[in-house]
């Protein structure tokens, strides 16, 4: 199933609509882009010189302490614009007592990781929360891992959790010249992350082929837990 499926597959729906959601790309798109009802939103941008980074908060309570901070894959943004995530987004504020960031950042944003960097830092200061998580589908499970190892080098904010949903890394072609490549490579970086959850799909797992380039053996191979 894609990571667009899983966004849309609803607890608790039978098997019927699981199949449709899988099979039927009108249906995918329909549900993977639907607001759960009852959560309230509030857009925000940042700051010049990032203004066209979009920023969409949801949640239930206005006192939670608790943020995720969610980045879409960037094919959905380009195939449902400002819907893309919001399934994710708002189920997550709608079913636990957190608030969930949806972070739009344009292809055409030159440094993505500093934008996205930036919008974690927005949402923060906005919701005063005190135990904060990054979120990545597919290519926003790039800007997450680097958020999270940035959030790491700068010392703040001291992250709880990092999901990864399908992710991809556009992974090094092939072995790295040097040690040196190796190291500074965001693969070999993966076991520098916080407690982490990998969850992968059986058509985005060929860079597993290659077993340096194995995300859930860089996520074993570590003290900090991380399940796949």
């Amino acid at each position: 199933m894609s990571a667009d499926a899983a966004q849309a597959t609803e607890p608790g729906r039978g098997s019927t609509a699981a199949w449709v959601i899988e099979h039927v790309p009108v249906a995918r798109g329909f549900y993977a882009g639907k607001r759960a009802a009852g959560v309230a939103v509030q857009e925000q941008t940042l700051s010049a010189p990032l203004g066209s980074v979009r920023l969409r908060l949801f949640s239930r309570a206005a006192d939670s302490v608790s943020l995720v901070v969610v980045f879409p894959d960037e094919k959905s943004i380009a195939a449902r614009g400002r819907k893309s995530g919001e399934w994710l987004a708002s189920s997550l504020a709608k079913r636990l007592p957190l608030t969930a960031c949806l972070v739009h950042i344009p292809t055409t944003m030159v440094d993505d990781r500093e934008a996205a960097y930036e919008a974690l830092m927005q949402a923060i200061a906005e919701t005063g929360a005190t135990k904060v998580a990054v979120l990545g589908v597919g290519t926003g499970g790039a800007l997450a891992a680097r958020t999270a190892m940035k959030a790491r080098d700068v010392g703040t904010p001291p992250l709880a959790r990092n999901v990864l949903i399908a992710p991809d890394f556009q992974l090094i072609a092939g072995p790295p010249a040097t040690d040196e490549a190796l190291h500074t490579s965001l693969v070999a970086r993966l076991s520098e992350l916080p407690a982490t959850l990998l969850q992968q799909y059986g058509e985005r797992t060929a860079s597993r082929l290659d077993p340096s380039q194995d995300l859930t053996e860089r996520c074993a191979n570590r003290e900090s837990p991380c399940a796949p």
